[in-house]
């Protein structure tokens, strides 16, 4: 097996910070506006797909800064549903 050339020395350079103003999802602004109890269903299925990885962010965010809200995704369809449980 063939390693890769290792080099010495380099130094490590400063992250890359995007300038860019970053606009939240049509599902996140959802998640925000949410009280315990509501939902809200995703039909299409690539934007269900989306939205869960966005649920699931926005679980470990929230766990992180330690609110207390959390959401809980179901399977519908091909959809899902996205509920605001605390």
């Amino acid at each position: 097996m063939k390693l890769y050339k290792i080099d010495k020395g380099i130094k490590l350079p400063k992250p890359a910070v995007s300038k860019v103003a970053t606009v939240p999802s049509r599902v996140a602004q959802t998640l925000h506006a949410l009280v315990a109890g509501d939902s809200f269903l995703i039909k299409d299925e690539l934007e269900a797909l989306k939205a869960s990885k966005v649920v699931r962010d926005f679980n470990g965010r929230e766990r992180e800064r330690a609110t207390g809200r959390t959401f809980a995704t179901r399977r519908i369809g091909s959809g899902i549903r996205v509920w605001r449980v605390k």
